[in-house]
């Protein structure tokens, strides 16, 4: 009898493992937007009033983003084809929301990861140091991309001017659906192209209008600006965007009209 427990324990526990087996997989693999679905391998449910978590991993420029489910997150992302990850340089918002169980949870369990793989149903596992499951994502089918900012945004900040409070001129960008971009800085507008994939956008062929102003610190600070963006992402209010530089600098905030 004893045998026949230990026996069925035994395969119970290799049932087990056989059920959460995650193999590893190319760094690159991470690269796109996932939604959290399991917390310490339990399926969540979003409380009402809260955002869908989800995580996004930038491989070329080695940043993570996304919503905790009230919090925006974002940090360094530090991982290898060994199937390791380092989220220590990961923080937060901070707002406050009704129900933060989720969210507490949910950051919770990152702070313990160590290591990464996909498992059987091709969701991305985070595991901690002894492979337990702490967070499980599912791929988005509608990632985020620099087509998805098509339409025109007013302009919040802009390297070190805070625009925001500004009610005498209207900063704005707009977004072309052909890759192209007009912004009007108060003085001239300020064109040109625009591309990339996932999170990852560049300015080129900047050109402008000729005209003399009095105060030209906008037009000037955007000349200057939008040549050194890389990359953006979605802030924590729906609609805004941030914009940022190769040393992760916030340069630019916008947020749709």
């Amino acid at each position: 009898m004893n045998k026949t427990l230990l026996i069925g324990g035994a395969m119970a526990a290799i049932a087990a493992v056989s059920c959460n087996t995650v193999s590893n997989i190319p760094v690159n693999d991470l690269s796109g937007e996932w939604n959290v679905v399991k917390i310490d391998n339990r399926e969540i449910s979003v409380p009402d009033g809260s955002d869908q978590p989800y995580m996004a991993f930038d491989i070329i420029n080695s940043r993570l983003s996304g919503n905790a489910g009230c919090n925006r997150i974002m940090g360094t992302l530090k991982a290898t084809d060994n199937g390791t990850i380092d989220l220590s340089q990961m923080a937060s918002t901070r707002m406050m929301c009704p129900d933060m169980a989720v969210e507490d949870q949910l950051l919770n369990a990152l702070s313990k990861v160590r290591e990464f793989g996909i498992d059987k149903n091709g969701q991305l596992v985070l595991m901690d140091g002894q492979r337990h499951h702490m967070v499980t994502l599912s791929k988005r089918a509608d990632g985020i991309s620099p087509a998805s900012l098509t339409g025109s945004f007013r302009i919040s900040s802009l390297g070190d001017l805070d625009l925001s409070t500004d009610t005498e001129d209207d900063y704005t960008i707009e977004f072309m659906a052909d890759g192209t971009f007009s912004m009007t800085t108060g003085c001239n507008n300020v064109g040109g192209k625009y591309s990339g994939k996932y999170v990852d956008i560049t300015f080129s062929d900047m050109m402008s209008t000729r005209m003399m102003c009095p105060d030209m610190e906008v037009e000037n600070t955007a000349q200057k600006v939008l040549p050194t963006v890389v990359a953006f992402g979605e802030l924590a209010n729906e609609g805004t965007y941030g914009f940022y530089d190769a040393g992760n600098n916030l340069v630019m905030t916008v947020a749709r009209l």
